[in-house]
């Protein structure tokens, strides 16, 4: 029986694509096959790199149908690459069965690090990062929305939300009514975009900016929920 291949997650750009890594584009450029989340945008991608590399689609749709063939051609010594549209993969994209599959037939997974929106929001935050709880994306209905909102509240410490660019203002909206409109804020827009920027206030001044000021493009958002100490000033 052959070796397993490898299986490499490749971290594509978020909006720059100067921070794609040169292992990157090498490890596009060698392995047996790219495994993508649109194929619109991985032909892209693979396009402007010049590789030819065949390409193979991967996603929320045919994730369950497509995973077993994908495993299979691991377990015949063929290499893979992983790429979501863009960012890290796997985390919020497809790719999870996938990685598990790889792990229980032995084949080696392998990142190769590169952008993340999250880790580029945080460090520029301003809030300390000792502890942080990952909230990701939370229900698209407004009542369920507030009803996980109610249980992160819960939470006492600094809270990191991803939504999609259309619902911004629903969901702040939703935050609003069930955090403390004084909660210190920080909302990282279109990161490593030429057009980036850090709104940093009171959840009540962001909320009433953006209520005021539409806006659709990628965000993530930062809670400080932590328990406030006696005695001394909070952490941003």
């Amino acid at each position: 029986m052959a070796e397993p291949g490898k299986l490499y997650l490749v971290s594509t750009p978020i909006g720059n694509f100067e921070d794609l890594s040169t292992r990157a584009v090498r490890v596009l450029s060698e392995v047996d096959e790219v495994v993508c989340e649109e194929l619109r945008v991985g032909s892209t991608l693979m396009k402007r790199l010049g590789i030819q590399t065949s390409i193979t689609l991967l996603n929320e749709h045919n994730e369950s149908e497509q995973t077993p063939s994908l495993l299979k051609a691991l377990q015949q010594g063929r290499s893979l690459a992983l790429i979501s549209d863009a960012g890290t993969p796997v985390f919020a994209d497809p790719g999870l069965e996938l990685v598990r599959g790889a792990v229980l037939i032995k084949a080696r997974v392998i990142p190769v690090p590169g952008a993340s929106s999250l880790m580029s929001a945080l460090v520029c935050s301003g809030f300390s990062l000792n502890e942080f709880h990952y909230a990701g994306f939370l229900p698209r209905q407004s009542q369920a929305r507030q009803v996980r909102l109610k249980k992160l509240k819960e939470i006492r410490t600094l809270l990191v939300i991803l939504e999609t660019p259309y619902r911004l203002n629903a969901l702040l909206k939703d935050v609003q009514k069930i955090f403390k409109a004084s909660t210190t804020t920080v909302l990282a827009m279109n990161l490593t975009q030429d057009n980036e920027n850090f709104y940093r206030g009171t959840l009540a001044d962001i909320q009433k900016h953006f209520s005021l000021n539409r806006f659709k493009g990628e965000f993530v958002l930062m809670l400080n929920n932590e328990t406030p100490v006696s005695g001394r000033n909070k952490r941003v």
